[in-house]
């Protein structure tokens, strides 16, 4: 082998070490892309539960100062005269009333 030859396998050598070096580069850079991607979607994906939480909250309330969890109503709608306290005396084993 003469000194051609060695520098031809020397130079195929280093584009094979350089193609090494570019594919780890490249490699590199696609996962330092990707951490930015996570990042941005993690973004997102926060921002959209916070708004959901936001939009739950804002039902609550809106529910509580329409009044719609107020039972006062419901109160004055139950006939404590429907209750028939002698019955359970009769009938005390049976502790779910008449069908």
């Amino acid at each position: 082998m003469d000194l051609s030859d060695r520098l031809r396998l020397s130079f195929d050598q280093l584009e094979i070490l350089r193609g090494g070096v570019k594919a780890f580069e490249n490699y590199y850079q696609l996962n330092l892309e990707f951490k930015r991607l996570r990042e941005i979607m993690r973004t997102i994906i926060h921002k959209a539960i916070d708004e959901y939480n936001w939009l739950i909250f804002g039902i609550n309330v809106w529910f509580l100062n329409m009044n719609v969890m107020d039972f006062s109503s419901l109160q004055k709608s139950i006939n404590p005269h429907r209750l028939k306290p002698d019955y359970w005396k009769k009938n005390g084993e049976n502790l779910v009333g008449p069908i």
